[in-house]
């Protein structure tokens, strides 16, 4: 997958932006596109013959008609993909959607009166209607809306085009909340006939815009302009200057349709004067036109010699009209064989995909969310709870049913939101029943943790991810992917622990599967620790060990990133603590393969100092982000593990598995040289030797092979170079030895 990042400074754009978004940047992924796949060139070229084909067929009477004689009807299928947020836009507002956009391919929108004289006289109606099919590609009833609970949405791209829809059959068009960096200042974007050919791209064909944009000055008509072989006036490049709110000054650009004059381009001007009657490129803007049969003149047209400022396909937020050259364009577009657009209106198609069937009456979708998915029991600190709320969708619902599990407050409901507290703890069910005119539909969904709050965790306790109490640390896979928490059967003292999976198995065209772990992010808790009990002003770690390793030795690529925060509030609000990234989660360097520690010495010790956190409650919470390579969507991380979570009163790098001392001596200690380690009941096994210094930080690592008891494991003078106190670590197959060093 290209990074469009890379093109847009290419181009200089990302100084263009204002902060309006612009409409779309299909010139930037198209050019990018054609860089790509240069046959992209010869199939627009051989669209342009068509199209002229299509032209010449028609008569004069038609061409100088506003209007032309056929309906040409095109199902279109919108994919809602959510967290909820702003973008989970209503059914109703997506048919609002399609009827503004009808109303401008059929010149009915009222503000027509507004357009300049000179333009009047060339508004087009293409006689296009989009329409909602009731079939979908399996036969099954629809409304033309499907909706996906996905990261993505805040991370928006061509990966998040989820669940199209045959492109030869259905017109796609995504909603999402934002873009990703690679299309940061954009409000939509789509792929034109010629690069939509290519099957690379068919897999993405259709128009993507951010929600907040759906009904916002013709976006979506502009973008399916372009899906229909419209460029933008200015033509198929975003020009390279600014002047006074004038986007493009250093050329005149043009669209190759003859009754929109070359013009430089405007952004987000609004309806002022100097966009409008912009001349600058278009004085004494004429066509001559050539009889087909015998090559003579057949006329001279004196086009406009303003600008059409006041186009669909401007950047101008000050759309009003297609021209009668565009509406020509684009039915050209849909009665060609490229990327299959004469497929859209065909006669079976719209038979397979009901488009022109009435609407059918189907019952809702049951869907809901929450405000929180990790809440304490009834009687926690500032009486937590949840926020439930209806989300159905499909149909208008005018029945609620909801049932809750763990001692709700609220055990059933008939409203369509309930806010509810648990008095059990553990993970709680909540189901709802959603009924309309046309039925009822059922979900229930597990996803909130009811967590104890009384803080029975302190000094001394350790989570070997081992015993009963595992159940009280609840992961969450959000997005119920492959990237998650899970318990694995390895661990740093014994054979188990907690991983976070993040080994990306795909590699080639399975990138095309609309899946990246770039933005995706999974939790898990700690049970409550009491902390009040340790003075402030002595020492408080959060300590743990890990191990890990990336895919890629590239340091840009190693973009995974573990985010530890505590709440103790029961979740109304946390404090980041600590982010560890690159090398810090890398505790093996680079692994290609499913990544799994072999040994202690694979692992490293982590210490947090809590400062003067000293609630009687505290959770903790570690949150994974993963990452990608820098140059396609794949995971750039592997597996990345955690064992042994404990609270510690010891300063920096004193905090161990097990304070012995008993089996192991250093000497000379203190030292101002090398020092030797001696290990008691040890025998024919490498060991592993881990230094760290007051602040935890590892600052030497070595593996020696132990003989017998007479054996000594050098410390080299130039492993520790600053006077101060160390912590040795000696670690043998059964075992951990751990004694302390002074350098003089």
């Amino acid at each position: 997958m290209f990074k469009k990042s890379i093109l847009l400074v290419a181009l200089g754009l990302s100084s263009l932006f204002t902060s309006a978004q612009n409409h779309c940047e299909t010139d930037v992924v198209n050019n990018q596109a054609v860089k790509k796949y240069p046959i992209i060139k010869d199939i627009e070229k051989q669209l342009a013959l068509q199209m002229d084909n299509y032209i010449k067929a028609l008569s004069k009477k038609q061409l100088a008609k506003t209007t032309a004689d056929t309906i040409l009807y095109v199902p279109i299928v919108f994919h809602v993909i959510h967290t909820y947020g702003s973008e989970y836009v209503s059914d109703n507002e997506i048919y609002k959607c399609v009827a503004d956009i009808n109303m401008m391919y059929n010149k009915q929108n009222p503000d027509t009166v507004q357009v300049i004289a000179p333009f009047k006289k060339w508004i087009g109606k293409a006689n296009i209607k989009f329409v909602f099919p009731t079939k979908d590609p399996q036969g099954n009833p629809t409304n033309g809306i499907t909706r996906r609970f996905s990261y993505m949405s805040t991370n928006a791209g061509d990966l998040a085009k989820f669940d199209q829809w045959a492109p030869d059959s259905y017109m796609n068009v995504w909603i999402v909340n934002k873009f990703s960096s690679d299309h940061a200042s954009a409000a939509a974007y789509a792929y034109k006939p010629a690069t939509a050919a290519i099957p690379y791209f068919a897999f993405y064909d259709g128009v993507i815009t951010v929600a907040s944009y759906l009904n916002t000055d013709n976006t979506i008509s502009h973008e399916l302009g372009h899906e229909l072989n419209l460029d933008h006036t200015f033509g198929n490049t975003n020009g390279n200057g600014t002047q006074s709110g004038i986007w493009f000054t250093n050329a005149c650009g043009d669209d190759g349709v003859d009754d929109t004059p070359p013009t430089k381009g405007y952004n987000t001007t609004g309806c002022i004067a100097g966009a409008l009657y912009d001349t600058t490129c278009a004085r004494g803007y004429s066509k001559v036109y050539v009889r087909p049969s015998t090559g003579a003149l057949d006329s001279l047209v004196d086009y406009p010699d303003t600008c059409n400022s006041q186009n669909v396909m401007d950047y101008t937020y000050c759309s009003k009209m297609f021209t009668i050259g565009q509406t020509v364009r684009m039915r050209a577009a849909l009665n060609s064989s490229t990327a299959s657009r004469n497929n859209l209106i065909s006669s079976t198609n719209l038979s397979k995909t009901g488009a022109l069937a009435p609407r059918v009456d189907l019952k809702p979708v049951a869907d809901f969310s929450t405000n929180t998915y990790f809440v304490c029991k009834t009687g926690a600190p500032l009486g937590t709870g949840v926020t439930f709320r209806d989300r159905s969708w499909r149909d208008t619902v005018t029945g609620w049913s909801w049932n809750f599990s763990n001692g709700a407050s609220v055990a059933t409901a008939s409203t369509s939101t309930v806010a509810n507290t648990f008095s059990q703890t553990g993970w709680a069910t909540a189901s709802l029943v959603a009924t309309s005119n046309a039925g009822a539909d059922t979900i229930s969904k597990t996803q909130v943790y009811v967590a104890d709050p009384a803080g029975n965790q302190a000094i001394g306790y350790f989570q070997e991810f081992s015993g009963a109490d595992v159940a009280q640390y609840p992961m969450f896979n959000y997005f119920n992917n492959a990237w998650k928490w899970e318990l694995a059967d390895v661990g740093y003292y014994d054979n188990k622990c907690i991983r976070y999976h993040n080994y990306d198995t795909r590699s080639g065209t399975a990138g095309l599967a609309l899946n990246t772990p770039e933005g995706d992010y999974d939790d898990f808790y700690t049970t409550a620790f009491d902390l009040s009990a340790t003075p402030v002003g002595s020492p408080l770690n959060l300590n743990f060990f890990s191990s890990g390793a990336f895919r890629s030795a590239n340091f840009d690529d190693m973009n995974d990133t573990l985010e530890i925060a505590y709440t103790a509030t029961c979740g109304t609000n946390y404090t980041t603590i600590k982010k560890i990234s690159k090398a810090d989660i890398a505790t093996v360097g680079t692994r290609s393969e499913f990544f799994v520690p072999q040994w202690q010495g694979d692992w490293k010790l982590n210490s947090i100092d809590l400062g003067t956190l000293r609630n009687s409650s505290v959770f903790f919470r570690f949150r994974y982000r993963p990452g990608v390579f820098s140059t396609f969507d794949f995971g750039s991380g592997n597996n990345f593990y955690i064992d042994r979570i404990y609270v510690s009163n010891m300063p920096l790098g004193v905090n161990t598995v097990e304070l012995k001392e008993k089996g192991m001596t250093i000497s000379p200690n203190p030292t101002a040289g090398n020092s030797f380690i001696s290990v008691d009941g040890v025998t024919n096994q490498e060991v592993g030797v881990q230094i760290f210094d007051v602040t935890g930080k590892l600052v030497y690592t070595a593996k020696e092979f132990v003989f017998d008891a007479t054996t000594k494991v050098q410390i080299p003078a130039d492993a520790i170079t600053a006077k101060g106190m160390y912590v040795v670590h000696v670690l043998t197959n059964d075992k951990t030895l751990v004694q302390k060093l002074i350098k003089n």
